[in-house]
């Protein structure tokens, strides 16, 4: 059993590289669910560790401020965003400075990269926490209902 798991977890990943290679023309919702999925497992199983922020979202911003970031590093993030990187950056114990993440290529990267072990609780918890059911529900559900291996 462990073999076909370990089997599912390198195609559905192979999969979703793939698919996350073809943007910008293609797939900007996958990546938004495989960031998700991401940040789920960071918070739930990391403690947040690595936990990618998005500098436009209210609650990321929250955290950070309760975290220690300063107004500068805000500002200055928010500049780096609109002139030179994404919106999307770490911080916490892994990064006591924000570090922007500069370009969709790094970003798909670093998620292709965890993907060996967010892929897994994906599939053992599908139903339990929203960042991992919206991906499984386009890896697995919608691929089977797709392809009639499901009445």
């Amino acid at each position: 059993m462990e073999n076909v798991l370990n089997k599912l977890v390198t195609e559905i990943k192979n999969n979703i590289a793939h698919d996350l290679k073809q943007y910008p023309s293609r797939n900007g919702e996958l990546l938004k669910l495989v960031l998700e999925a991401y940040n789920t497992y960071q918070k739930e199983e990391r403690d947040g560790v690595d936990y990618i922020f998005d500098i436009n979202n209210l609650e990321d911003l929250k955290t950070c401020i309760e975290g220690g970031m300063t107004a500068k590093e805000v500002g200055w993030l928010y500049t780096q965003s609109h002139v030179n990187t994404t919106p999307l950056f770490y911080f916490g114990v892994n990064y006591p400075k924000p570090m922007p993440i500069g370009n969709y290529e790094e970003l798909v990267t670093k998620l292709i990269n965890w993907l060996d072990d967010v892929l897994p609780c994906v599939l053992a918890y599908p139903y339990l926490l929203k960042g991992y059911e919206e991906l499984y529900k386009v890896c697995i559900t919608d691929y089977m209902v797709n392809n009639q291996l499901v009445p």
